[in-house]
This record gives C-alpha cells, structure tokens and sequence, in this order.
C-alpha cells in the first residue's frame, strides 16, 4: 500500500514500528557470538552488560542472533513446559502457577530506553511473581498501536480463578514463532508441526521452536534464514484482549497471543480463531458471532492452552509487520495466503 493512502493512524502505526525496529536491532549480532548462557543471562539481566549500547553510537552487536521468545531459565527450577507452545493461564487445577520467565520484550527493554524498567524485574522469579508485579504491569506507549481500542486495560491473568492482583500492561506486537501445524514433529504424521529438545514434554523437554525467528529457549542466527531477512517477518501486529481475563496482546508474557504470533494462518485478521485459554468465558459473554464481528474469534484446547495466535489489527483491512531487514510494512488481509504462510517462515522453500 502506497504510503499516501494511509490514513494518520496507520502512519503512526508504521512510523511507531520503524521506531521498534531501530531498537530491536540493536540486539542484533553478528554470527556465531552467542553465549552458551543464555539461560544464565535471561535470568540475571536479559541481556549481558559488555553489549550495551555505546554512547553516541548505532551498530548491530549482541549475540550472534535473535533473542528467544521465552527463556524459561533452569536457575528457577520449575518444571517444564507449560504443556508447550504454552498452556498457561497461571492459576488453577491445570497449573502449577505462572512459571514464565523473561520473554523477549524484557530482554530487548534496554533498547527501548527502557532499562530502569528491565532493573526492575525479580528474574530469579517467574514474572507473575508479586516482585515482579509493578514491573509487568507498566505501561509501554512503545508497544501500543494507538489504533487499538483495546489496549489501555490491563489483562488479568488470575481472573480465571476468581483471584486479583496478576495484572499485566498491553501490547500490540508479537513475535514471529513461526506458521507451524499444532504438532510436534516427534509424533508420527508430524513433518511440519514444532521442534521439541526431547519427546518427554513433562520431565526433560527444555525447548519448543518452529519456522519463524526463535521459540521456547531457542534462538537463531541470521544463517538461519536463507531466504534473506528481507523475507521474513520479526514482529506481527496483534490485537488486545477485548477484556482483561483475554490474554492476547500482553507484552511482558511470552506465550502466544501475548507477545507472540503462532500456528499457521492464511492471512492477517482471519475468521480462523486464535487458541487461548478464556475462550469459554468469552464466548459465554459475547457469543461465537459476535467474536467474529470484532475480529477477535477464539477456540479452546482439551488443555487450557494459548496455542494459537493470528496477526490482527484495527486499522481496517491490514496489519502492520516488520522484517528483519528493518522494514515495515502494511499488509492487507488479500493477501496470498501461500505468501503470507511463507513470510513468517525461514524454512520456505
């Protein structure tokens, strides 16, 4: 879409995303230059001291990749997963409480000008932790799409349990996990479902992972993406929770539809619904068609889950996304769906 037919909102919108890209990419790297303590440096600070940005000065270094949506830091000795991608509304029967840890948004908070805010995370605590309660809940104009209506009122996570005090602030960008089948590959039948780090989900898997720029305590470098990193969607748009036990739209939680975009979709804002844990209450409140008539339709898993999350957005018939090479781009809902499914992932062929 040529720039001129934009409207205000949606320039801001792509400005705001070009803003994000600058940050983003100071915590790019050069290959190969990752540490083998991720885990150690997730939980300590997110991101290690001798790679912050020098005074004055504008470069590419950090790792030698991608930070990981969700590192889940073996430090905090709390079993995984989540019964992954990430069944985890954080309380009640199907959970052992909220055990995520820094997600990609507190790691990169430093880039955002934010590091008085990332000081403030507990990371030897999950970030649901009451420690950790001031921090999650902030406020990031940075990460609101001023077109989002949705996005002043906070999530609360707890809700679901009849429990107060685990609120989380909203966002409106989500890291590209990748397009996958809601499989994994070890299960038969299963080529283009998710990686795991082992079969044994419940004792002694520590990594979950799919076709897009990183996964569960994965990250990858730029050698990863033959394609070119102009071909490949970082960031989606997403929508907020259109009330505050939704959980999509939450910056400082790492699952899908909080800060992370998952599952194949054909397209931007899709009638395919996004696979959340509230669902049932949602429905219960608004109804399957009227969900579809705010663009905000969602399914359940046997297992509470997020599973499942679509890019959306307000703006009228496009999201916003950003690549890896920097550019941001509106991309209207006509779109291929062959491309679409292609852009969000490194394994196209």
């Amino acid at each position: 879409m040529a720039l001129a037919r934009l409207t205000r909102a949606q320039r801001v919108a792509i400005v705001l995303f070009e803003i994000l890209y600058l940050k983003f990419q100071i915590f790019y790297t050069k290959r190969g230059a990752l540490p083998k303590r991720l885990n150690e440096c997730a939980i300590l600070n997110c991101v290690p001291s001798k790679h912050r940005l020098q005074r004055n000065r504008f470069t590419s270094i950090s790792f030698g990749s991608l930070p990981p949506g969700l590192p889940l830091p073996a430090r905090l000795n709390l079993p995984f997963p989540e019964h992954p991608p990430a069944r985890q509304s954080g309380f009640g029967r199907f959970s052992r409480s909220g055990r995520a840890g820094c997600s990609r948004v507190i790691a990169l908070l430093p880039y955002l000008d934010q590091t008085t805010l990332q000081n403030t995370f507990d990371l030897h605590q999950p970030i649901d932790a009451e420690a950790n309660r001031k921090a999650r809940s902030t406020v990031l104009s940075v990460m609101k799409c001023p077109t989002d209506a949705y996005n002043s009122s906070p999530y609360e996570r707890a809700l679901l349990a009849g429990t107060s005090g685990h609120s989380y602030a909203r966002g409106n960008y989500g890291f590209n996990v990748g397009p996958n089948r809601v499989c994994f590959r070890f299960q038969a039948g299963c080529t283009d479902g998710f990686d795991t780090g082992t079969s044994d989900l419940i004792n002694t898997n520590a990594t979950v992972s799919g076709s897009g720029i990183g996964g569960i305590n994965v990250s990858f470098g730029f050698n990863k993406f033959p394609n070119g990193l102009s071909n490949i969607v970082a960031i989606d748009e997403i929508r907020a929770g259109i009330e505050p036990l939704d959980p999509r739209g939450t910056w400082a939680l790492g699952m899908p539809a909080a800060n992370m975009t998952a599952v194949g979709f054909p397209g931007p804002n899709p009638e395919i619904p996004d696979g959340i844990t509230s669902c049932t209450m949602l429905t219960l409140k608004y109804s399957t068609a009227e969900l579809m008539r705010l663009g905000m339709p969602c399914s359940d898993a046997p297992i509470p889950a997020n599973f499942a999350a679509a890019a959306r957005s307000m703006h009228g018939g496009l999201v916003n996304t950003l690549r890896l090479d920097g550019s941001a781009s509106a991309v209207q809902n006509s779109i291929d769906s062959d491309v679409w499914l292609q852009l969000h992932s490194k394994d196209a062929r």
